[in-house]
């Protein structure tokens, strides 16, 4: 059976979205349980940190894209015709590549009659593999300069996707761009972590529209509860998703993260509601929870 991925997500950096994500992971890997976290995080991944990860092996990914072999080239500009996403245009000496706008979808080979498209491999970052304690671990990291995050997100989820494991826990990259809809694609479930600001509700409702679109069910969590506008006070609630967990606003839990402190053992809010959102999980995965994750049946 394929592990029960769910995927921590939000439509704005700063809801504290690693912060859920790695508590979760660890407090389901404590259960007993064979769990994977997924730092998807690409262009800032920092799940390492707070979760105190031992790196035991790195591997590049990489990427292909079109290149111009210009004495093959005839200057027809079929190729420039064919695509889509303005990586290549034609000049005197004849086509010209744009690496860096290459969606890799090979239409310009297809459409060049005297083979002048070859590919070339770029590398786009690193996935990290470790352990924190019997806790899997991996990482994505993109490489400086890359702007496509999507071929290193997708290497990531696959690295899980053949492992005998029940639940992976995916760290998605915030908002809603390409990176974070390759991290949300055929998810089992999204935990969206909000803030009871203007920001965080105008912005959850473009991670929840996502879900949707993407036919991913999704819950929400409310972080730093308490502040903010008594309106927003239920924003999760008020744009139409079910609420697992409120974590009320404790300073205890940045400073425990800034020290690399575990939060948990610092604020009893922030574990009385991890406590809450594992149950919530457990009673959504399609297999036995007690069993599966080591308790007394």
């Amino acid at each position: 059976m394929a592990a029960f991925t769910v995927v921590v997500a939000s439509g704005k950096g700063g809801t504290g979205k690693t912060l859920v994500a790695t508590c979760l992971a660890r407090r389901l890997a404590a259960r007993g349980g064979r769990i994977a976290y997924l730092d998807a995080d690409v262009e800032a991944p920092n799940g390492h940190l707070a979760l105190g990860a031992t790196i035991t092996n790195t591997r590049t990914i990489s990427r292909s894209a079109a290149k111009i072999d210009l004495d093959s080239c005839s200057a027809c500009g079929d190729c420039v015709g064919v695509c889509a996403f303005g990586a290549l245009c034609l000049v005197p000496e004849g086509a010209m590549a744009f690496e860096e706008h290459c969606r890799d979808c090979r239409a310009c080979e297809l459409a060049c009659r005297r083979g002048a498209i070859i590919r070339q491999t770029i590398p786009v970052g690193e996935i990290a593999d470790g352990t924190v304690g019997d806790l899997r671990f991996h990482m994505g990291k993109l490489r400086l300069g890359e702007r496509r995050g999507v071929p290193l997100i997708e290497a990531l989820r696959r690295t899980v996707s053949d492992r005998d494991l029940e639940v992976v826990v995916v760290d998605s990259p915030p908002g809603t761009a390409c990176s974070a809809v390759a991290a949300l694609r055929d998810a089992d479930l999204a935990i969206l972590v909000t803030e009871p600001t203007p920001f965080g509700e105008h912005d959850l409702n473009l991670a929840y529209g996502l879900c949707r679109t993407l036919a991913v069910p999704a819950v929400g969590v409310l972080n730093r509860a308490g502040l903010g506008p008594r309106a927003l006070a239920k924003v999760v609630t008020r744009v139409g998703l079910e609420s697992w967990a409120e974590i009320p606003y404790d300073p205890a839990i940045a400073e425990a993260v800034a020290a690399n402190e575990d939060p948990e053992r610092a604020s009893t809010y922030l574990a009385d509601a991890i406590t809450i959102l594992c149950e919530q999980l457990l009673a959504r995965l399609p297999h036995a929870p007690a069993v599966a994750m080591g308790a007394v049946p």
